[in-house]
């Protein structure tokens, strides 16, 4: 009976810390995880932001009179004043910025970095703050406003990218769709322009650097949304970046940035 006592104190006393792990493990995270959950103190406390931005990538960065400018610069700049503080910029690779982000060398990274599920396990993104997709690009007064109104037309694509992988995807859907493959996108924003094509399907920044007037970008047929990239413990400070990211597009502080650069 003893015997049978002490197993039964034994598994009320087990239940009870089986009940008690989830607490347990809460008041682990909330004391020691939530202390290093975020460096959005340390940023206020060293009075910078560190940026982890490549040093020639136009027109998101580059060097002008030996100081970085660009879109990316300049909107690092407005969110480090958003936030209260200077930014310090470190200049790196394309290939060594999650690494810097990673080991602490930098806050964030603001390069022209796509939105990229595969990098969500360590890593998170704020607001998109640029679209680099593809678009659809028509001349003045076309009358093509989106996919359907090119039924019999003629399409310029560069080979092998987005836009000719969405093209062929609605040649399969419309009754007559006509595709012209150029090796690159000023090629086939030429073949618009000159009246070889009545719409180009291309990206959005060959679109905005296009130099010949007369032809508008309509409508976006698929997205490559850009953001700043944060470790995906910074809570804290990725939720002060969305806010400020989301007080530049509603007041149009960020479009004027684009119209800048673009």
């Amino acid at each position: 009976m003893q015997s049978f006592r002490r197993r039964s104190r034994r598994a009320q006393i087990a239940i009870v810390l089986l009940a008690a792990l989830p607490i347990a493990v809460l008041l682990v995270w909330l004391v020691f995880g939530r202390q290093g959950d975020d460096i959005f103190d340390e940023v206020h406390r060293r009075g910078a932001l560190y940026v982890g931005i490549e040093g020639d990538n136009p027109p998101f960065s580059l060097l002008e009179n030996d100081r970085l400018a660009g879109l990316d610069a300049d909107l690092a700049r407005a969110l480090a004043e958003a936030l209260g503080v200077e930014v310090h910029f470190v200049v790196m690779g394309y290939d060594g910025l999650y690494d810097a982000l990673a080991v602490g060398r930098v806050d964030v990274l603001i390069s022209a970095l796509r939105v990229d599920p595969d990098w969500w396990e360590d890593f998170r993104y704020s607001v998109p703050y640029f679209d680099a997709g593809q678009v659809l690009v028509v001349p003045d007064g076309s009358g093509i406003a989106g996919p359907a109104d090119l039924e019999g037309r003629a399409v310029a694509v560069e080979f092998g990218s987005e836009g000719d992988v969405w093209a062929r995807e609605q040649q399969r859907r419309l009754k007559e769709l006509h595709i012209q493959p150029y090796d690159a996108p000023v090629a086939a924003l030429d073949a618009l322009a000159d009246g070889k094509a009545d719409a180009a399907i291309i990206d959005s920044i060959s679109a905005r650097l296009y130099g010949r007037a007369g032809i508008e970008a309509v409508t976006t047929v698929s997205a490559e949304p850009y953001a700043v990239v944060t470790r995906v413990e910074s809570a804290h400070l990725r939720a002060a970046l969305d806010a400020a990211l989301q007080a530049m597009i509603e007041d149009g502080r960020l479009d004027a940035l684009i119209a800048r650069w673009f």
